[in-house]
């Protein structure tokens, strides 16, 4: 049921409390951009989901409690369809580009790495 509750959607919400940023990463978002949806971010602005967003050119973030701009996002988006389509292209692209299985796996083995000369270095 999930790719089709992903993709029956016009616009994905996701969101992360504030103070937590630096703790949770929103388990839709991923899947979201694969389905090639927006996605509106409600987040701190500290938080990681701007940037990636912004670098992706997959939706739009707001600050916690600011509805009135995310409604008007919703608004706009609802009136103009075709570049709602567009975004969500953009993050499908984006996450064909930068999340595949490989390019995950190495950064994983560079992670590693970084920690195995990191432990021979201080023992």
């Amino acid at each position: 049921m999930l790719p089709y509750s992903l993709t029956a959607c016009d616009l994905s919400l996701v969101s992360v409390a504030a103070g937590m940023e630096s703790l949770v990463a929103p388990s839709k978002l991923y899947p979201s951009m694969a389905a090639g949806k927006p996605v509106a971010a409600i987040c701190p602005a500290n938080s990681y989901l701007r940037p990636l967003l912004q670098k992706a050119q997959a939706g739009a973030t707001f600050d916690n409690g600011d509805a009135e701009m995310l409604a008007n996002y919703i608004h706009h988006l609802a009136h103009n369809r075709d570049q709602a389509k567009s975004i969500g292209t953009c993050a499908r692209r984006y996450v064909q580009t930068h999340f595949t299985p490989r390019i995950i796996s190495q950064q994983y083995i560079e992670v590693l790495k970084k920690a195995a000369s990191h432990a021979h270095v201080t023992k």
